[in-house]
């Protein structure tokens, strides 16, 4: 199976990547898991990854990071896509793959294609509700908001400054997030222009 997490959203991929990873180590232990970014693959050994089981392992979980990048790699995945083995789960992180391709068209066509985006601001307001929530805190929706101000739209550093913020007390109030977190740096240069 070939699954493809796609999109600008970095934080959203690594967790999707993380539940994919889990659940094959759950079902055929830490052995057969092989991480590589596309530039480390030498192209003649393309086959032999996609082969299938190996001496140590029967079932393996590939995860080849930005393939789209290497031109001659992709050319030669486009050849071997069909024979993949089916011992093989096999993840392609691309966050940014171009739709014109040959690559994307196939991939479309033939694998599961997962396009994680970033986030509108209100469904954000409510994923960092939830999370604060999962991490036993206390949020209110103003103050969601507030800490989305501080920090924009990225849920990578949304998440950490949440950890950080109850790590310092579980309710968060917006006090606790103008002492502690950084300001966005567009605002803070957009603060300095009207300064100006």
């Amino acid at each position: 199976m070939i699954t493809v997490l796609s999109g600008v959203n970095s934080y959203l991929i690594s967790q999707r990547l993380a539940e994919l990873k889990a659940a094959f180590v759950q079902k055929y232990g830490e052995g057969g898991v092989e991480v590589y970014q596309a530039e480390q693959i030498q192209p003649g050994t393309l086959q032999n990854l996609l082969g299938g089981a190996t001496l140590f392992a029967p079932n393996r979980f590939i995860v080849i990071k930005n393939l789209s990048a290497n031109k001659l790699l992709s050319e030669q995945f486009l050849a071997l896509m069909k024979s993949v083995s089916s011992e093989v789960e096999l993840v392609l992180v691309e966050p940014s793959i171009d739709k014109r391709t040959a690559l994307y068209k196939a991939l479309k066509k033939d694998a599961q294609l997962v396009e994680l985006c970033e986030m509108e601001e209100s469904q954000l307001s409510a994923w960092v509700q939830e999370e604060v929530k999962q991490q036993e805190g206390k949020i209110d929706p103003r103050t969601a908001r507030t800490l989305i101000q501080y920090t924009g739209l990225d849920q990578a550093r949304l998440s950490q400054e949440i950890s950080k913020l109850i790590a310092y007390n579980p309710e968060i109030t917006e006090a606790t997030i103008a002492e502690l977190v950084e300001p966005n740096p567009q605002d803070t240069v957009f603060q300095l222009l009207e300064l100006a």
